[in-house]
This record gives structure tokens, C-alpha cells and sequence, in this order.
């Protein structure tokens, strides 16, 4: 074959493709083989990327949402005097004036930390699909031997960042609601209905 004939390798490149490399026969041409490898070395940086970058996602709104929480924390102590191990029972028998203190601050650091978690739940759905269909992609093309190896430490990653999600997303749709702050906050300050289904499931 002439190799400044455009069409000729275009031709072969579209049957090695259809024959998936013709990998039942173990011959690949040699175009072929860069053409795939360099595509998956380009595809395994770029989920290496989207993973640095979805963990710093992730690592910067659980230190926001550890954040609030002491604040939340805080502001128990600031007010009634007591630690947080003594928050329910506190806030339960807490007299008016001092809820009107409490309630204002609490109920933005609930909002905040629900539309946290509201974020790192859509953050967790799509690492879910998203690597779990990586690490299916992987495997049929280790299976095919389509000129990779694989990657045995990138595949653990995966899976635990797949469990850590299915587990996260389980916990956001199965918890129970609490409603001691949206019930003793209601009486002192106005709260709507979607921000006490947002407090309700924060502060479980």
C-alpha cells in the first residue's frame, strides 16, 4: 500500500476498528496500535484529571460543611452554655428569648450545609455512573486485549470511589427527618416549607 494514500488508510483504519483490531487473528498493524494506545494513554490522563479534580471538590465542601457544623456547635455553647454532647435536650427545653437568639445563625448554617450536601449528592450520583462505567469500559477492553494493560491500583480506586458514593446516596435518601429545630425554631422566627425540609434533613 502506497503510505501518502490518504484513503487506502483510512480504509484500513475503519476495518481495524470494525474488527476490533482483528484481535481473534493477534494481527494489528502498526498504525492501528499507536492510534488506539495513544487514544487510551489521552483517556486515562484525562480520568486521572476528573478525579484530582472531583476529590478537590469534594475536600473543599466537607471542610465548608465541617465548618458550619462547629459553628452550629458553637453557637449551643454561646448561648445556652452547654456542650454539644447536651444539644437535644437543651434545645428542647430552651425558653423562647434564647431560642430567638439561636435560631437566626442556626437556621443559615442549616441552609448552607443542606445546599452542601444538595451539591455533593449530585457530585456522588455522577462519580457513581461515571467511574462505575469506567471500570466496565476497562475490563471489556482488557478482555478484548485491545493493547492494554490493566491497571490493578486505578481499578481499587475506582471501586472505593463507587462504594463511597452508592453508600453516601444511600445514606442522603434513607435517613429519617428530625424536626426538633424546625419545630422549636418555627415558633419564634418564620420559616418556609422548603427550608424546614432542608433543616429537617440536616440536622439528623
Amino acid at each position: 500500500m502506497d503510505t501518502t494514500d490518504i484513503k487506502s488508510i483510512s480504509d484500513r483504519l475503519v476495518q481495524n476498528i470494525k474488527s476490533f483490531g482483528e484481535v481473534n487473528s493477534g494481527r494489528q498493524n502498526n498504525l492501528q496500535f499507536h492510534i488506539w494506545k495513544q487514544s487510551i494513554n489521552q483517556r486515562e490522563q484525562d480520568e486521572m484529571v476528573l478525579t484530582v479534580i472531583f476529590c478537590l471538590i469534594v475536600f473543599y465542601l466537607s471542610i465548608q460543611v465541617d465548618y458550619l457544623i462547629n459553628n452550629f456547635f458553637g453557637n449551643i455553647r454561646s448561648v445556652f452554655g452547654h456542650d454539644a454532647l447536651q444539644a437535644v435536650s437543651v434545645i428542647y427545653n430552651s425558653q423562647p428569648n434564647l431560642m430567638q437568639q439561636f435560631c437566626p445563625t442556626t437556621l443559615k448554617d442549616m441552609e448552607m450545609i443542606a445546599a452542601d450536601f444538595e451539591l455533593l449528592y449530585y457530585l456522588m450520583l455522577y462519580s457513581l455512573v461515571g467511574f462505575l462505567t469506567s471500570i466496565i469500559q476497562k475490563i471489556i477492553v482488557w478482555k478484548m486485549r485491545d493493547n492494554v494493560e490493566l491497571n490493578v491500583a486505578r481499578i481499587f480506586l475506582e471501586i472505593g470511589l463507587v462504594v463511597a458514593s452508592f453508600l453516601f446516596i444511600r445514606k442522603e435518601i434513607t435517613d429519617e427527618r428530625n424536626t426538633l429545630i424546625s419545630d422549636k425554631c418555627a415558633t419564634v422566627v418564620d420559616i418556609s416549607m422548603k427550608e424546614k425540609e432542608n433543616i429537617d434533613k440536616t440536622y439528623v
